[in-house]
Protein backbone atom coordinates (compact mmCIF):
# COMPACT_ATOMS: atom_id res chain seq x y z
CA UNK A 1 0.00 0.00 0.00
CA UNK A 2 1.80 3.36 -0.56
CA UNK A 3 2.06 5.99 1.42
CA UNK A 4 -0.30 9.37 0.99
CA UNK A 5 3.13 10.89 0.25
CA UNK A 6 3.09 8.50 -3.21
CA UNK A 7 -0.21 10.08 -4.36
CA UNK A 8 1.55 13.63 -4.98
CA UNK A 9 0.72 13.89 -8.92
CA UNK A 10 2.35 12.06 -11.41
CA UNK A 11 1.19 9.51 -13.59
CA UNK A 12 0.09 5.50 -13.46
CA UNK A 13 -0.36 3.26 -16.41
CA UNK A 14 -3.98 4.49 -16.95
CA UNK A 15 -3.23 7.71 -16.47
CA UNK A 16 -2.43 11.16 -14.74
CA UNK A 17 -5.79 11.45 -13.56
CA UNK A 18 -5.47 11.97 -9.67
CA UNK A 19 -8.91 9.21 -9.34
CA UNK A 20 -6.77 6.43 -11.26
CA UNK A 21 -3.85 6.94 -9.46
CA UNK A 22 -5.30 6.37 -6.12
CA UNK A 23 -8.19 3.75 -6.79
CA UNK A 24 -5.79 1.66 -8.70
CA UNK A 25 -3.85 1.24 -5.22
CA UNK A 26 -7.02 0.37 -3.52
CA UNK A 27 -8.23 -2.62 -6.11
CA UNK A 28 -9.44 -4.93 -5.54
CA UNK A 29 -11.90 -4.01 -2.77
CA UNK A 30 -12.50 -7.34 -1.32
CA UNK A 31 -13.20 -7.70 2.07
CA UNK A 32 -9.70 -9.51 2.84
CA UNK A 33 -8.28 -6.16 2.06
CA UNK A 34 -10.56 -3.91 4.00
CA UNK A 35 -7.85 -3.28 6.87
CA UNK A 36 -5.28 -2.23 4.45
CA UNK A 37 -7.95 1.02 4.29
CA UNK A 38 -6.71 2.64 6.94
CA UNK A 39 -9.06 5.81 8.34
CA UNK A 40 -5.82 8.26 7.74
CA UNK A 41 -4.86 6.96 4.20
CA UNK A 42 -8.67 7.15 3.07
CA UNK A 43 -9.25 10.85 4.05
CA UNK A 44 -5.82 11.58 2.50
CA UNK A 45 -6.90 9.81 -0.87
CA UNK A 46 -10.33 11.65 -0.62
CA UNK A 47 -8.99 14.70 -0.13
CA UNK A 48 -6.40 14.35 -2.65
CA UNK A 49 -8.62 13.10 -5.30
CA UNK A 50 -11.86 15.79 -4.25
CA UNK A 51 -11.60 18.11 -7.15
CA UNK A 52 -11.97 15.80 -9.43
CA UNK A 53 -14.49 13.33 -7.38
CA UNK A 54 -17.03 16.43 -7.71
CA UNK A 55 -16.27 16.93 -11.84
CA UNK A 56 -18.82 15.34 -13.81
CA UNK A 57 -15.89 14.79 -16.53
CA UNK A 58 -14.28 11.74 -14.63
CA UNK A 59 -15.28 8.38 -14.18
CA UNK A 60 -17.76 6.62 -11.80
CA UNK A 61 -15.73 3.50 -11.99
CA UNK A 62 -12.80 5.04 -10.59
CA UNK A 63 -15.17 7.20 -8.10
CA UNK A 64 -16.61 4.50 -6.40
CA UNK A 65 -13.73 2.50 -5.20
CA UNK A 66 -12.73 5.62 -3.43
CA UNK A 67 -15.82 6.29 -2.02
CA UNK A 68 -15.53 2.57 -0.80
CA UNK A 69 -12.03 3.15 1.02
CA UNK A 70 -13.56 6.12 1.85
CA UNK A 71 -16.36 4.85 4.40
CA UNK A 72 -13.32 3.72 6.50
CA UNK A 73 -14.14 7.66 7.33
CA UNK A 74 -17.35 8.02 7.20
CA UNK A 75 -19.85 5.25 5.89
CA UNK A 76 -23.14 7.52 6.03
CA UNK A 77 -21.05 10.26 3.88
CA UNK A 78 -19.81 7.52 1.27
CA UNK A 79 -23.16 6.29 1.07
CA UNK A 80 -24.47 8.63 -0.01
CA UNK A 81 -22.03 10.05 -2.59
CA UNK A 82 -22.15 6.40 -4.06
CA UNK A 83 -25.79 7.22 -4.34
CA UNK A 84 -25.09 8.80 -8.04
CA UNK A 85 -23.06 6.23 -9.52
CA UNK A 86 -24.07 4.50 -12.62
CA UNK A 87 -21.00 2.56 -13.39
CA UNK A 88 -18.39 0.44 -11.33
CA UNK A 89 -16.09 -0.98 -14.03
CA UNK A 90 -14.64 -4.33 -14.02
CA UNK A 91 -12.73 -3.78 -10.46
CA UNK A 92 -16.30 -3.25 -9.00
CA UNK A 93 -19.91 -3.97 -8.74
CA UNK A 94 -23.08 -2.28 -7.54
CA UNK A 95 -23.85 -5.60 -5.34
CA UNK A 96 -20.31 -5.06 -4.13
CA UNK A 97 -20.25 -1.56 -3.80
CA UNK A 98 -23.57 -1.65 -1.08
CA UNK A 99 -22.09 -4.63 0.69
CA UNK A 100 -19.06 -3.53 1.50
CA UNK A 101 -20.52 -0.04 2.75
CA UNK A 102 -23.00 -1.45 4.95
CA UNK A 103 -20.56 -3.64 6.61
CA UNK A 104 -18.45 -0.84 8.31
CA UNK A 105 -18.30 -0.52 11.29
CA UNK A 106 -20.90 2.27 12.58
CA UNK A 107 -22.68 1.70 8.77
CA UNK A 108 -25.97 1.50 10.92
CA UNK A 109 -27.79 0.07 7.44
CA UNK A 110 -27.13 2.96 5.47
CA UNK A 111 -28.05 0.92 2.31
CA UNK A 112 -31.06 -0.59 3.99
CA UNK A 113 -33.19 2.02 2.52
CA UNK A 114 -31.02 2.91 -0.79
CA UNK A 115 -33.04 5.19 -3.22
CA UNK A 116 -33.89 3.48 -6.46
CA UNK A 117 -36.31 4.02 -9.74
CA UNK A 118 -39.55 3.83 -9.90
CA UNK A 119 -41.08 1.13 -11.84
CA UNK A 120 -43.84 1.07 -14.54
CA UNK A 121 -45.79 2.36 -17.34
CA UNK A 122 -46.14 6.52 -17.20
CA UNK A 123 -47.10 9.81 -18.58
CA UNK A 124 -44.14 12.83 -17.60
CA UNK A 125 -45.80 15.74 -16.78
CA UNK A 126 -43.65 19.43 -15.93
CA UNK A 127 -44.61 20.58 -12.78
CA UNK A 128 -43.81 24.04 -14.07
CA UNK A 129 -46.26 24.16 -16.73
CA UNK A 130 -48.40 20.96 -15.68
CA UNK A 131 -47.99 20.04 -19.74
CA UNK A 132 -47.31 16.47 -20.50
CA UNK A 133 -44.58 14.78 -22.73
CA UNK A 134 -46.20 14.43 -25.85
CA UNK A 135 -46.96 11.62 -28.08
CA UNK A 136 -46.63 13.81 -31.75
CA UNK A 137 -43.57 15.32 -30.43
CA UNK A 138 -41.61 11.78 -30.48
CA UNK A 139 -38.81 10.91 -30.68
CA UNK A 140 -38.22 14.04 -28.83
CA UNK A 141 -39.48 14.42 -25.85
CA UNK A 142 -41.33 17.79 -25.40
CA UNK A 143 -43.88 18.78 -22.55
CA UNK A 144 -46.12 20.62 -24.72
CA UNK A 145 -49.52 19.04 -24.08
CA UNK A 146 -52.57 19.95 -21.33
CA UNK A 147 -54.05 17.22 -22.22
CA UNK A 148 -52.97 13.53 -21.08
CA UNK A 149 -54.70 12.01 -23.55
CA UNK A 150 -51.77 13.59 -26.05
CA UNK A 151 -49.07 12.41 -23.58
CA UNK A 152 -46.59 10.14 -24.42
CA UNK A 153 -46.40 6.99 -22.31
CA UNK A 154 -43.01 6.00 -20.71
CA UNK A 155 -42.12 2.20 -19.39
CA UNK A 156 -39.29 2.98 -16.50
CA UNK A 157 -37.53 -0.24 -15.79
CA UNK A 158 -34.47 -1.03 -13.39
CA UNK A 159 -30.44 -0.52 -13.97
CA UNK A 160 -28.26 -0.72 -11.07
CA UNK A 161 -28.96 2.20 -8.62
CA UNK A 162 -30.44 3.84 -11.95
CA UNK A 163 -32.87 2.74 -14.77
CA UNK A 164 -34.20 3.55 -18.52
CA UNK A 165 -37.10 5.04 -19.62
CA UNK A 166 -38.48 3.51 -23.26
CA UNK A 167 -41.51 5.31 -25.15
CA UNK A 168 -44.18 2.67 -25.57
CA UNK A 169 -45.56 3.63 -29.06
CA UNK A 170 -41.76 3.28 -30.30
CA UNK A 171 -40.47 0.46 -28.16
CA UNK A 172 -37.49 2.71 -28.16
CA UNK A 173 -35.30 3.99 -25.70
CA UNK A 174 -34.84 7.60 -24.20
CA UNK A 175 -30.90 8.44 -25.20
CA UNK A 176 -29.60 11.83 -23.62
CA UNK A 177 -26.40 12.94 -25.34
CA UNK A 178 -23.09 13.64 -23.82
CA UNK A 179 -22.69 17.46 -24.72
CA UNK A 180 -26.15 18.13 -23.41
CA UNK A 181 -26.97 20.51 -25.74
CA UNK A 182 -29.73 18.69 -27.17
CA UNK A 183 -33.23 17.97 -26.53
CA UNK A 184 -33.05 14.03 -25.44
CA UNK A 185 -35.04 11.53 -27.80
CA UNK A 186 -36.56 7.97 -27.42
CA UNK A 187 -34.35 6.95 -30.52
CA UNK A 188 -32.68 4.06 -29.37
CA UNK A 189 -33.29 0.16 -29.85
CA UNK A 190 -30.42 -1.06 -27.39
CA UNK A 191 -29.08 0.27 -24.20
CA UNK A 192 -25.84 1.51 -23.16
CA UNK A 193 -24.44 4.72 -20.73
CA UNK A 194 -26.16 7.31 -22.54
CA UNK A 195 -29.50 5.48 -22.19
CA UNK A 196 -29.37 5.10 -18.27
CA UNK A 197 -31.07 8.14 -16.02
CA UNK A 198 -31.21 8.23 -12.24
CA UNK A 199 -34.71 9.52 -11.45
CA UNK A 200 -35.29 10.50 -7.97
CA UNK A 201 -37.62 12.84 -5.93
CA UNK A 202 -36.42 16.11 -6.61
CA UNK A 203 -35.20 18.08 -3.28
CA UNK A 204 -36.85 20.53 -1.60
CA UNK A 205 -40.16 19.44 -3.55
CA UNK A 206 -43.64 18.35 -2.50
CA UNK A 207 -44.30 14.36 -2.95
CA UNK A 208 -44.39 13.15 -6.02
CA UNK A 209 -41.90 15.47 -7.83
CA UNK A 210 -38.88 14.00 -9.40
CA UNK A 211 -35.97 15.19 -10.59
CA UNK A 212 -33.94 13.37 -13.78
CA UNK A 213 -30.31 12.74 -14.05
CA UNK A 214 -28.82 11.56 -17.21
CA UNK A 215 -26.04 9.43 -16.92
CA UNK A 216 -24.11 10.33 -20.10
CA UNK A 217 -22.93 13.52 -18.66
CA UNK A 218 -24.32 13.67 -14.87
CA UNK A 219 -26.30 16.77 -16.04
CA UNK A 220 -29.58 17.06 -14.58
CA UNK A 221 -32.90 17.63 -17.40
CA UNK A 222 -34.25 21.20 -17.40
CA UNK A 223 -36.97 22.43 -18.89
CA UNK A 224 -36.36 24.36 -22.61
CA UNK A 225 -38.55 27.17 -23.98
CA UNK A 226 -40.93 25.46 -25.84
CA UNK A 227 -40.67 22.90 -23.60
CA UNK A 228 -37.62 20.40 -24.85
CA UNK A 229 -36.28 17.94 -21.92
CA UNK A 230 -32.51 18.91 -22.15
CA UNK A 231 -29.54 17.67 -20.39
CA UNK A 232 -27.65 20.27 -19.53
CA UNK A 233 -28.58 21.52 -15.08
CA UNK A 234 -25.45 20.95 -13.38
CA UNK A 235 -27.12 20.70 -10.19
CA UNK A 236 -30.31 19.48 -8.54
CA UNK A 237 -31.86 22.79 -7.85
CA UNK A 238 -31.13 23.48 -11.31
CA UNK A 239 -33.53 20.49 -12.54
CA UNK A 240 -36.81 20.41 -13.82
CA UNK A 241 -39.36 19.14 -11.63
CA UNK A 242 -41.48 16.14 -12.94
CA UNK A 243 -44.78 14.09 -12.00
CA UNK A 244 -44.93 10.60 -13.00
CA UNK A 245 -48.41 10.01 -13.59
CA UNK A 246 -49.33 6.14 -13.83
CA UNK A 247 -50.94 5.46 -17.59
Amino acid sequence: MASSASLNPHYSFWGDQKVEIAAIQILPVTPINEHMYDAAWAQAVYNYTLQELNDAAYGDEWKSVIYLAYSQVDPVAAARLSSSLTSWGTGNTFSNQLYFLSTRPGASNVCASAPFNPIGTFYIQSVTTNAYVTESALPDLIASSTSQSFGARFQLASAPNAGTIKAVSTNQFVTADISGSYTISASRDTVSTWEIFIIRPKEGAESGVYSILAASNKQYVTLGYNGDLINNGAIESSSAGFRLVAA
